[in-house]
């Protein structure tokens, strides 16, 4: 295939096969029967388009939690990587030229053109040229690609003009190569198509075999309804985004790599209620991206899989709600690490490490060339804005913040480790409304503010006389001295913060840091604080931030990689309102959904 280079990203995320150079058959996680149910029943009753739809658990798209379903009803076709050889038409390319075996398609030109619903099996290299899908609007169109290589100097190597939906199926075994080159032919006045896979329509990726895409000019994968992707070995690499789909991303299966120049996975329909949502069900998925790792303008949903990620800007960022509910989330280096208007963490394991805040419900208030933050985000200044934590794991390092909120901060369950500055304004908790806690378990190298009366759990805060090292082990321990909690910092600090079912009021408590206790602790009420001099709780300020990854200079979010001189972000929808229709700022905890 001239101009594709298999090396770099490529080679490194190759993956070794089984016995005989198939890989073994993929097993869908845990709701994807669910989901194939849905879709079929939705398909009889009539309320389910060719293109899937978003489930109606909420208002975007979101199960309810609990209920164990997917964040997105998959469509059978999604979800079905079988085909039938004898009835599927025959596309052989054959370098400078390709042979047709079958109806629907032809060749002219330096182009396959596909006219018409069906299964067509393509296989071979083409040098120059490009596949094209022009079918009917309510035509579902499978590509069985067994072994295919296009490349495309001036456009997009596969281009779906029209169709309701095109399906990519990854045969077993193979290895399916596409790239475009870095400038496009296009007609004046227009700026699309803009990347190495683009669809019109819906796009839906399935399989076990192997996708490999190179975007020189824009976008690796691209689709301007929604982009499914429910299985195969895929590895992209962009001048611009690695996986866009505007009006919603789905992932329920597949191993992805991603190296992006602006975003790894964009959502960008800001315009239409539900749309503009990434669902994040299963899979896994490893991305490095110079701006956003993963980007909704709308809501953001992860409720199974792995995800690896190091951005310049915000690891996962949502322009509405943010809600983990499984799955783990790796975040090695960015700016922010885990922001939405709201954030909602019910389950998941997830590890951060953050120049700014690690988790941040609103944004808009970072110190950078950008209206927002590194990138610019975007609120609406009088929206709902609330991080609530009711299950999981999290481990959190955060430059500024470990949890910052432009409202409310509620502590429901979880096991929380923290480590960030301290200095009142800047901790491991910080926020502009009230600090509730109700349940959990919380360890905190940084200062945290002081929970609201309205809190039911014991909680603790320390000043330290002096300040601590960066991997120091703090140590709670009861009357009995039994550990209550227990954390490595991950920075130094000079506060440290403590919450569990296993303290009472009117309790003693035992500090100790490296094994030697510092101070005997008695909780006066639900919330104490206090030095461990005996002297009143005073944060001294901390002892920097955790350095690593660099904090960008500037850059927008639709251009294509960071640079200097910032620039706008992205518009956010209309204000956010509390859950279950609560005022903006919410007097009480948001009900769990």
């Amino acid at each position: 295939m001239r101009g594709y280079r298999k090396n770099g990203m490529f080679t490194a995320i190759a993956k070794t096969r089984a016995a005989g150079g198939h890989t073994p058959a993929r097993r869908l996680p845990a709701g994807a029967a669910l989901a194939v149910a849905l879709a079929a029943a939705m398909a009889l009753a009539g309320c389910g388009g060719a293109a899937g739809g978003v489930e109606t658990g909420g208002e975007d798209g979101r199960q309810d939690a609990g209920q164990g379903a997917t964040g997105y009803a998959y469509a059978a076709e999604d979800l079905d990587s079988a085909w039938d050889e004898q009835a599927s038409t025959s596309i052989r390319l054959e370098g400078a030229a390709a042979s047709v075996d079958g109806e629907g398609a032809l060749y002219s030109d330096g182009a396959v053109t596909i006219g018409s619903a069906g299964s067509y099996v393509i296989s071979g290299s083409l040098d120059d040229g490009q596949i094209v899908v022009d079918a009917g609007k309510g035509d579902i169109v499978r590509l069985v690609l067994k072994g295919a290589s296009v490349y495309n100097a001036d456009g997009p190597a596969l281009y779906a003009k029209q169709s309701a939906k095109m399906v990519l199926t990854l045969a077993d075994g193979t290895e399916n190569t596409f790239e475009d080159g870095a400038a496009y032919n296009l007609a004046p006045g227009e700026d699309e198509p803009d990347a190495a896979i683009f669809a019109d329509d819906s796009l839906s990726i399935n399989g076990s075999g192997a996708l490999r895409v190179k975007g020189n000019y824009m976008d690796g994968i691209r689709a301007k309804d929604i982009l499914a992707v429910t299985g195969g070995d895929i590895a992209v690499e962009a001048v611009s985004d690695g996986l866009h789909g505007r009006d919603g991303v789905a992932m329920l299966d597949g191993d992805i790599v991603i190296k992006a120049g602006n975003d790894g996975i964009k959502s960008n329909n800001d315009e239409e209620g539900a749309k503009g949502f990434v669902a994040l069900d299963g899979g896994s998925c490893g991305i490095e991206a110079e701006n956003d790792g993963v980007q909704a303008n709308g809501s953001l949903v992860v409720l199974g899989g792995a995800f690896s990620v190091q951005a310049g800007d915000d690891a996962f960022h949502a322009d509405g709600a943010l809600r983990v509910e499984g799955g783990e989330i790796d975040v090695a280096g960015c700016y922010e690490g885990l922001e939405g208007a709201t954030v909602d963490i019910y389950g998941g394991s997830i590890r951060v490490k953050a120049d700014d805040d690690a988790i941040n419900a609103a944004g808009g208030s970072d110190e950078s060339d950008g209206p927002g933050g590194a990138g610019g985000d975007s609120f609406d200044p009088g929206g709902g804005y609330y991080v609530r934590v009711a299950g999981g794991f999290i481990d959190a390092l955060g430059g500024r913040d470990g949890i910052d909120s432009n409202g409310d901060i509620y502590i429901e369950g979880g096991d929380l480790r923290l480590s960030a500055q301290s200095m009142g304004m800047e901790g491991a908790i910080d926020l502009d409304g009230r600090l509730v806690i109700t349940g959990g378990r919380l360890v905190a190298a940084g200062s945290v503010a002081t929970p609201s009366s309205d809190s039911t759990q014991a909680s603790l805060l320390v000043s330290h006389a002096s300040a601590r090292e960066e991997g120091s082990v703090i140590e709670l321990r009861d009357e009995a001295g039994a550990t209550v909690l227990e954390y490595v910092s991950r920075m130094g600090y000079s506060a440290s913060a403590f919450s569990s079912p296993d303290m009472a009021e009117g309790g003693s408590y035992s500090l100790f840091i490296d094994g030697e206790m510092v101070a005997e602790l008695a909780l006066s009420g639900t919330a104490t604080a206090v030095s461990d001099d005996g002297g009143p709780y005073a944060p001294a300020g901390g002892r920097g931030g955790p350095g690593g990854f660099a904090r960008p200079e500037g850059g927008t979010r639709p251009g294509g990689g960071l640079g200097p001189g910032g620039g706008p972000g992205t518009s956010s929808p209309g204000g956010i309102s509390a859950p279950e229709g609560g005022e903006r700022r919410a007097a009480a905890p948001p009900q769990t959904q």
